[in-house]
């Protein structure tokens, strides 16, 4: 089974996009977002930031309005991995993404200006995200717009193991060395080892398939510029 979407690449100021806010001050710095779960299941938890100071992002981070919890989980290279609570209404452009059920597939952020792909089911999604930030006052600029047809056929994670994944990470299970076992998680759901396990398994092919091939094949075919 085949469903066709509307992806766009869009850009809006710095100043017109929460992250863009907390980090107006800084110079040389650029943030990316790791996408791991659906926007409206949890918006922006993980953050990868280049910036030579690293403490003061994290102050940066920690002392906006909207944050409810900040953390240092890993560094690659000249780049901190960030995770980041946010409170339950986090508010402008992201909500508008929430309202409009937009798919975040990339961004990418600099003092100056965000980057976004988004997907959008219908067209009548993405006039809505559009009527909506048009009414909000936030300047956008479409760079592309175009169709691509995705297989449907287990594109999604399934509620289950959403919350395996999810419940996985927090507690740390993909950590090295690891802070929780299978068999821990699969007692926190009243579940088997082996059921758990293939919960993870399959989730995570999901996860690869959605966020790592799709994407790589779009960007091959629309690339920022």
């Amino acid at each position: 089974m085949t469903e066709t979407n509307i992806v766009v690449d869009i850009t809006i100021p710095a100043e017109s996009f929460e992250l863009g806010q907390v980090f107006s001050e800084f110079q040389d710095l650029t943030v990316r977002l790791e996408r791991i779960v659906p926007l409206r299941s949890e918006p922006l938890p993980l953050l990868w930031v280049s910036h030579d100071d690293r403490s003061a992002v994290q102050t940066a981070l920690q002392d906006h309005s909207q944050t409810e919890l900040v953390r240092i989980i890993s560094t690659a290279n000249d780049e901190e991995l960030f995770e980041v609570q946010w409170q339950a209404e986090i508010g402008g452009l992201i909500q508008i993404m929430i309202d409009a059920d937009a798919r975040l597939l990339k961004a990418e952020g600099t003092t100056e200006e965000w980057r976004f792909r988004l997907r959008f089911a219908t067209h009548e999604d993405l006039t809505a995200f559009n009527q909506a930030v048009t009414d909000s006052g936030i300047p956008l600029l479409l760079r592309q717009l175009h169709s691509s047809t995705d297989s449907t056929d287990e594109s999604s994670l399934s509620a289950k193991q959403r919350e395996a994944i999810t419940m996985a990470y927090r507690r740390g299970y993909f950590n090295v060395p690891r802070d929780s076992s299978v068999t821990e998680l699969a007692d926190a759901v009243d579940i088997s080892d082996s059921a758990l396990s293939q919960r993870l398994r399959r989730g995570l092919s999901v996860l690869v398939r959605e966020t790592l091939i799709s994407n790589t094949a779009s960007e091959r075919t629309t690339g920022w510029e």
